[in-house]
């Protein structure tokens, strides 16, 4: 009778939405989502002016944008087999840690190619496994039973990143003509990112299911 349970079962995690609302993990990592998306954000809306910014003709800064995009595939695909063999947390913090380099070069850049390119390498890498981690993560925590409703509510929240970001680095570049504040400014909100999803752990108490 007991064969076909030889293998161990494992619970995971059964929130409903208003579970998951109470809780102190879900406006956490809603703060870390929010800050994310609102770096990369900006980097999509302001890259290729940027990049005019610092000299390159804006046909060769749309080139390196669209490389961007290309070669984010291997930190998705990359960092989502890293997640599969370590926890998920440390994999998101390895690509916020990505993100604020990212910045600082962006920040710190004199136009030369070589800049440039290794920002992309580094952006690219984070960027990739954030997108991919990001359903990961919410899963882990809050589980299936009601991922497709969480979800929404998590981006109910990190709406205000979307909107926010391109409008601090427009804003930064009106008032200084330049874009090196807004991407310091990115830079720090990564590391607080960061300390606040080392500071997150999953919620305790939570209902759970059995597949």
């Amino acid at each position: 009778a007991g064969e076909g349970r030889s293998e161990a079962t494992i619970a995971e995690p059964a929130f409903s939405p208003r579970q998951a609302l109470a809780t102190s993990a879900f406006w956490i990592l809603a703060g870390v989502f929010t800050m994310r998306v609102m770096i990369t954000n900006a980097v999509a809306v302001h890259q290729i002016p940027f990049l005019g910014d610092v000299g390159f003709p804006y046909e060769t800064a749309a080139l390196l944008f669209g490389g961007l995009a290309a070669s984010s595939s291997v930190g998705r695909f990359g960092l989502g087999v890293l997640s599969d063999r370590i926890d998920k947390r440390h994999v998101m913090a390895i690509c916020l840690s990505l993100l604020a380099i990212a910045m600082v070069i962006m920040a710190m850049t004199t136009g030369e190619l070589w800049q440039v390119l290794l920002y992309i390498a580094i952006y690219s890498l984070g960027y990739g496994g954030m997108t991919t981690m990001t359903t990961t993560m919410i899963c882990e925590y809050f589980g299936r039973s009601h991922l497709a409703t969480i979800q929404g509510l998590f981006s109910m929240v990190w709406m205000s990143g979307t909107m926010a970001g391109p409008y601090i680095a427009g804003y930064v570049f009106d008032v200084t003509h330049s874009y090196r504040l807004a991407f310091l400014f990115f830079a720090a909100a990564s590391v607080v990112a960061l300390a606040g999803l080392m500071a997150v752990k999953p919620p305790t108490n939570q209902p759970v299911v059995t597949p």
